[in-house]
């Protein structure tokens, strides 16, 4: 009966923020995947796990939050999660989060799994100290199950956030999504460009040249489009950078 009554709470208080004003502009807060950028190496990876967490950062007054998170279910596949919601009884980081846990104690908690996404929304209950600062929210272990001859990029993807206050008004935030590199088992690089079998400079420089440019642009090159999200980036310097030397 309780855990019904929290669930129903949640849904109460992240309803609220489709039909409130926004209480303030909060520029520098941010929800992030940590870390943005998973570099499973080289060779065969299949089997191989790895963790990351999703915070909330640099937040003033935050009373509740609501996040769905999605993952690629043809290459990772959900180990489990351990959500840090109550800095009372998360005071210490888990890996691979710098930060403790996210918000204060009473808590109402309801959260779904499924193959390919998790949602979970959390309000905290009268008699709760709002929460500044830096924190958890959950972290999470994946496992990779498939790979192909070439390499692949797959994103961990923050479909929804909410955020909000003691009075339910929402906090303007923004997020930051998580990259998965794997590898291609006949080897190679993200980042060669030119395919010559090493990341260098000249595949820096054409990647320059199509800097800031979409799919259907003249100056657009696909090769450089290395999360394949139809343009190129800082996000594809990146990971250009994080093999950058290799061959």
């Amino acid at each position: 009966m309780k855990r019904v009554a929290y669930f129903l709470l949640a849904l109460f208080v992240f309803s609220a923020l489709f039909n409130v004003r926004f209480a303030w502009t909060e520029e520098n807060t941010v929800v992030r995947v940590i870390p943005e950028v998973v570099d499973l190496g080289s060779g065969s990876v299949i089997g191989e796990e790895f963790a990351v967490a999703v915070v909330v950062e640099d937040v003033d007054g935050l009373f509740g939050l609501e996040v769905k998170f999605y993952w690629d279910d043809e290459y990772l596949e959900y180990v489990n999660h351990t959500w840090t919601i109550g800095f009372e009884n998360f005071s210490s980081p888990i890996p691979p989060s710098p930060y403790a846990g996210i918000l204060h104690e009473p808590i109402g908690l309801a959260n779904l799994v499924y193959a390919d996404w998790y949602w979970f929304a959390a309000g905290c209950l009268y008699g709760s100290d709002i929460f500044n600062g830096s924190g958890t929210a959950f972290v999470m272990t994946f496992r990779v199950k498939n790979q192909l001859d070439t390499p692949v990029t797959t994103y961990l993807t923050l479909n929804t956030t909410n955020l909000a206050d003691y009075a339910a008004y929402a906090i303007i935030h923004t997020d930051v999504n998580g990259v998965v590199l794997i590898p291609g088992l006949s080897g190679g690089y993200l980042g060669d460009i030119d395919e010559d079998g090493d990341v260098d400079i000249f595949d820096i420089m054409m990647m320059a040249k199509a800097y800031g440019s979409e799919d259907g642009a003249p100056e657009y090159d696909a090769r450089c489009d290395l999360d394949k999200n139809n343009k190129v980036e800082i996000f594809d310097l990146i990971i250009a950078a994080g093999n950058y030397g290799k061959k």
